[in-house]
């Protein structure tokens, strides 16, 4: 999952994509969150995605983000800024339905979800995708 900004703060989206353990596609979200930051973008979209998870009935998800902040956020780490903790809190509460890890990677790796949110803050309305061949062609482009 991953949330895009285009300013900070600025126009916002998310998106994501859901795979199987071996890598082949289950479904992708985009989503338009209009105005914000980064960080809550970042949070939005993983909370998006944990319901996406829930909704077709996943109890186990890893979650992979580029933010370090984020990931630390949900880590429990540093003290969550009040901002902030909306969604932190919301996220929590997921986790009492579906069991997931928040593991950070490198910006190389986000590919395809930074695509996915891309189109959320660009075309300014939410899709959800069922099928690979649904999936914008850079988006297509970045999976394995």
């Amino acid at each position: 999952m991953d949330g895009s900004a285009s300013g900070n703060p600025g126009l916002v989206g998310g998106g994501g994509i859901c795979r199987r353990d071996d890598g082949s596609f289950i479904f992708a979200f985009s989503r338009d969150y209009r105005v914000g930051t980064n960080n809550r973008a970042e949070l939005r979209v993983i909370y998006d995605g944990l319901l996406q998870c829930l909704d077709r009935v996943m109890t186990k998800v890893e979650v992979e983000t580029e933010s370090k902040v984020v990931a630390e956020l949900l880590s429990g780490k540093p003290s969550t800024p009040y901002l902030w903790w909306p969604w932190v809190r919301q996220i929590a509460n997921l986790g009492l339905r579906v069991s997931f890890q928040i593991w950070l990677i490198q910006r190389e790796g986000n590919g395809p979800a930074d695509g996915m949110a891309r189109e959320g803050s660009k075309s300014q309305r939410d899709v959800d995708l069922n099928h690979l061949g649904e999936l914008p062609p850079h988006v297509r482009a970045c999976l394995p």
